[in-house]
């Protein structure tokens, strides 16, 4: 918790010393003057936004598979899968959809809203949910997340330059890993601390002597203890699991205004990535991209 507390405070001073250094260098890898165009700030916000939730708050389900439900890690993974395949499917078919019609601002949109609903869903499952309910709530999770898996990427180099596509595409792409560093230590902190808490609460005292918390998710461990403490730390953990995604609900509920507030554009290519047409007129440039209704 402390360490995650630091790395945040310390957050404007790097940002101070990158603004800088960006800002004097004759060839900066980030132009500032990139920020100026609102679809970029918006698609470089949302995108660390998702990075903080869909790819850091995601990583404690396998701890919920693991030791709430029982589960050895290759059953975990099977139940792991449709998360990820509704991912797959839903990035695939929105990018179709993007080329087919050249709109984009409705999936990272709606992304924002079913990953609102999909996490408030996840917060309420304990050591009682059905297998196959909890495994529904994470192919929704998953869906919501690969409709903003690549749109992002898409409205920003949409108005970028094309002597900026490089430096458009690395920062946004960027983003989304800095979102998930960061998402990673802000739910860790949450998990285990609430963890903490829990195991002081429900097990009980002296039965964890000698056992390290940290092998506590581990199926060996799990199975030389007695049923009531191994139902005890089960619960436990089901239970950290609910703070983390009811925190993830205001962050998505922040990344949903600001994909309101995106303008509404159409693409000015048809192809994935914002590739140049290689017929009709060029493309407009950032200030000139027309706006629809």
């Amino acid at each position: 918790m402390q360490a995650t507390m630091t790395g945040v405070v310390l957050v404007p001073e790097f940002l101070g010393l990158f603004i800088r250094a960006e800002s004097t260098a004759g060839e900066p890898i980030v132009p500032l003057r990139l920020f100026r165009d609102s679809t970029f700030t918006l698609s470089l916000l949302g995108t660390i936004i998702c990075g903080i939730v869909f790819a850091g708050a995601v990583q404690f389900l396998a701890l919920y598979v693991q030791v709430a439900t029982g589960a050895d890690p290759t059953t975990s993974g099977f139940i792991l899968l449709p998360m990820m395949t509704g991912l797959v499917l839903s990035s695939v078919g929105s990018s179709k959809i993007i080329g087919k019609t050249g709109t984009y601002k409705v999936f990272p949109i709606l992304s924002m809203a079913l990953g609102i609903v999909g996490a408030l869903l996840l917060s309420t499952m304990d050591t009682e949910t059905p297998r196959a309910l909890a495994i529904l709530y994470m192919a929704a999770f998953g869906f919501a997340s690969g409709l903003s898996a690549q749109v992002f990427t898409q409205a920003a180099q949409n108005t970028a330059p094309p002597q900026d596509m490089g430096a458009v595409s690395g920062t946004v792409t960027f983003g989304r890993s800095f979102g998930t560093s960061i998402g990673i230590s802000l739910f860790a902190a949450i998990f285990h601390g609430r963890l903490t808490d829990e195991l002081a609460t429900r097990v009980p005292a002296g039965a964890l002597d000698g056992i390290d918390h940290n092998t506590l998710s581990s199926n060996e461990v799990l199975d030389t203890l007695a049923c009531p403490v191994r139902s005890a730390i089960e619960e436990s953990y089901a239970a950290s699991l609910t703070p983390v995604f009811t925190a993830a609900v205001p962050i998505l509920a922040l990344g949903l205004v600001l994909t309101l507030l995106m303008k509404t554009l159409k693409l000015r290519s048809r192809h994935h990535g914002g590739d140049q047409q290689t017929e009709g007129p060029a493309p407009a440039s950032a200030d000139s991209t027309p706006e629809t209704t």
